[in-house]
Parts: structure tokens; sequence; C-alpha cells
């Protein structure tokens, strides 16, 4: 089931997005419309699940265990506000505090390789961050990021949050975004 709440508002986002970094890193990428419901080695087959709404959205107990998994299977949930309204981002906050109980989002130094990996953007986009010591968990882009992906000028006024998000995918996938289809990178825990 979907969660409820709005989160297609802009359609060719990701679209665009994936079209950039495709064109920019010399392979093809893809994205999809996942279900929370999946089991955990479908879901992992996208290192990042990319959640964007403006308006407040609720997950249930079942879909917030679902999203622990893939975290912890090695994915990373990324949420974007679009718009204003601050409902979305208590929604968010409060979907942290169930995945991650205690855990505070800090700001994400300016000088992480988030921001350097593969290009620089001309002014840093800000994100908070919750991590386990050794890589970032959840995300959250303070700055409406799916707004200029809707937008789609890579090369224009709305380069730095096509590059924050190539480098933010890079990072993700450690520099090797390319895996055949049917390699799957989930690992059973016995």
């Amino acid at each position: 089931t979907l969660i409820e709440g709005r989160w297609n508002n802009r359609p060719h986002d990701m679209w665009n997005f994936v079209d950039y970094v495709s064109d920019e890193c010399e392979y093809a990428a893809t994205w999809q419309i996942t279900e929370i419901d999946q089991p955990v080695y479908a879901q992992i087959e996208s290192p990042m699940l990319y959640l964007a709404s403006d308006r407040r959205f609720e997950f249930s107990d079942e879909q917030v265990s679902r999203l622990r998994a893939y975290i912890d299977a090695g994915g990373l949930l990324v949420f974007n506000r679009e718009g204003g309204n601050p409902d979305p981002v208590k929604a968010f906050r409060e979907l942290c505090e169930k995945l991650y109980p205690g855990r505070a989002m800090a700001k994400l130094d300016n000088e992480h390789d988030i921001y350097k990996l593969h290009q620089q953007p001309q002014r840093v986009v800000p994100i908070d961050v919750i991590d386990n010591g050794v890589r970032p968990l959840v995300m959250f882009v303070k700055q409406d990021i799916g707004k200029n992906l809707q937008n789609n000028r890579p090369y224009g006024t709305d380069r730095d949050a096509f590059i924050t998000l190539s480098n933010l995918y890079l990072y993700i996938t450690g520099l090797r975004p390319q895996r055949a289809r049917l390699a799957g990178n989930y690992v059973v825990q016995t």
C-alpha cells in the first residue's frame, strides 16, 4: 500500500535527475516508484529511497519496520519537503524518531564528501542527517530540490540541486552505481 499523503506532486523530478546522472556518469541509471510493503530484497535494489511531499504523511508500524529493515540492509532514505508547509517536516521527524529512537539529526558538515565527491555545487544545499558512525541512514534535504529537479535546468539555475543529489547517489553506491540487474546485494541474516 502507498503511504497516505501527497507524494507525487512533481512527477518529473526523479526522471530529470536520472537523465542528468546518466549523462554525467555515462551509464544508464533508472528510477522506480516503490511500495513500502515490498520485501527488503526488492527494495534494496534501489540504493536510495527519495520521499517528497508537501503535506503530512503517516506510516504504519509495519511500514516503519520495513523501512528500518531497508535502511539497515544498506539503503538510504532521503526526504525532501516540497514548498513551505511545516507539516511534512514534523511528520518526517516523527518517522525518524520511530526509525531510530533517541538519535537526533545533525547538520551535515559543509566539507563532507557529499558536497565534493564528483562535482562541487556553487552553494551548499543544507542537509540534516542521522548516521550510525559509518554511513548516513536518513537525510533531510532542507532546500526544496524537488522543485529544482522538476524545473530541469541542470546546467543553469538549478545546477546545485542536481550536483548535490548526484554526489549523494555516488556516495551511497560507493562510486560504483553499475550493477547487473539480477545481481542482488541483499544478504539474508541467519
